[in-house]
């Protein structure tokens, strides 16, 4: 039910490349890898299941979702590595490394390094998680395993067991190929679309922080000191205004929407694959009832959707948008001009905005929780500021 063997490899990759990262990280405090090495991990294990799958002659899908991960894994590595060199620091991993004359593991403080390692053992998991459906499509050895092959054991199996329900007995094969084609135009446009999308959003947003930062500077230069708190004011406002422009008019957060599409696109296309792949992967023909075929088909389709269900838990409720929402609330929340943006602009889908309440519920959830977490966070100081006081 699971490719086991080739998933160890993927694991031992990934793991391998991350502990090099967390080591280096460690010693070194720099923050120039993580990315590079987090984003580089998924472009490694991509490739090599494609250099040891034993022939890709006649199984060209393979050969595109592997293409369209490390062109994905590349781009993002490449982005972030760049944009990093730039501002020379993660913010992400400030809180991580040890303060001046922390001692060694500080639970009150950073707690050096074992926070450290966790941030990268969750990040090797992002990987590992993510890459389960590109595994199983890896694994499906010999082009006539194809699931519309009427040779193919998925279809020996299926053919006779659905042969009581006229219309699937006469029409399965053109059903399943139908099926098939659906999916696979589906997932390859989709994978297309969510790399461009992502990639230009990404490439927006910061070019107009850096024509910003090249404006303030101007701005800086030619304003008049006679009135130094509105010149302040413009600056502060120039400085931490908010993207709207591109894609970023019709979704507050398109990076994150192309980088969903284009996971959801991932599974979608190999769902053909993941509903065969038990019998097309097996030798020897079993005869099974309808409910134990249909099992051994569903099983492989239910873990693979861990990887677009976890991304998009990912983002939306546990470390993009809300921290972004914290962030942008922080900032901006007290101009009128941004609440009229969120208000107005789609959360991540463009062209499908939240209603105003829906909207609403969503950002006051993000907001107590995060609330709550700074609170836990100021507990905690507040009783580590107390156990001193009586030291």
């Amino acid at each position: 039910m699971f490719p086991f063997f080739q998933y160890s490899q993927v694991i031992g990759i990934i793991g391998s490349i991350n502990s090099i990262g967390f080591f280096i990280t460690a010693l070194t405090k720099t923050h120039k890898l993580t990315d590079l090495l987090g984003a580089g991990s998924f472009v490694i294990a991509t490739g090599w299941l494609t250099l040891t799958h034993p022939t890709l002659q006649g199984k060209e899908l393979i050969g595109i979702v592997n293409m369209a991960v490390m062109i994905w894994g590349i781009r993002l590595a490449g982005y972030l590595f760049y944009r990093i060199l730039h501002t020379h620091e993660d913010k992400r991993l400030q809180k991580f490394f040890p303060k001046p004359n922390e001692s060694f593991l500080d639970t009150k403080q950073s707690n050096f390094p074992i926070g450290l390692s966790i941030f990268w053992f969750l990040q090797s998991m992002w990987a590992m998680i993510l890459l389960i459906p590109v595994v199983y499509l890896n694994t499906v050895k010999y082009a006539h395993d194809d699931i519309v092959n009427n040779d193919s054991n998925f279809m020996k199996l299926a053919i006779p067991l659905f042969q009581t329900i006229p219309f699937l007995a006469t029409n399965l094969p053109q059903i399943v190929d139908f099926g098939t084609f659906v999916c696979q135009f589906i997932g390859i446009t989709g994978m297309i679309s969510g790399i461009s999308i992502e990639s230009l959003a990404d490439y927006q947003k910061y070019a107009y922080k850096e024509a910003s930062k090249v404006i303030l500077q101007q701005r800086k230069k030619i304003d008049s000191p006679t009135n130094p708190d509105e010149s302040h004011e413009r600056e502060r406002e120039d400085e931490d205004h908010w993207c709207d422009i591109g894609l970023w008019k019709y979704s507050q957060f398109p990076n994150y929407f192309g980088e969903l599409l284009f996971w959801w696109s991932v599974y979608i296309t190999t769902l053909p694959t993941l509903i065969s792949w038990y019998y097309n992967t097996h030798n020897q023909l079993e005869e099974v009832n309808v409910l134990f075929f249909v099992l051994n088909c569903l099983l492989p389709v239910l873990i693979s959707i861990l990887s677009p269900i976890f991304i998009t838990f990912l983002l939306l409720r546990l470390s993009g948008i809300p921290l972004l929402i914290k962030k942008h609330n922080k900032l901006y929340g007290h101009r009128k001009d941004y609440q009229d943006y969120i208000h107005a602009t789609p959360l991540l889908i463009p062209g499908i905005p939240l209603s105003q309440e829906e909207q609403d519920k969503y950002y006051h959830k993000i907001e107590k929780y995060l609330e709550l977490k700074q609170a836990q966070r100021e507990k905690e100081t507040q009783k580590q500021q107390k156990e001193q006081l009586q030291n």
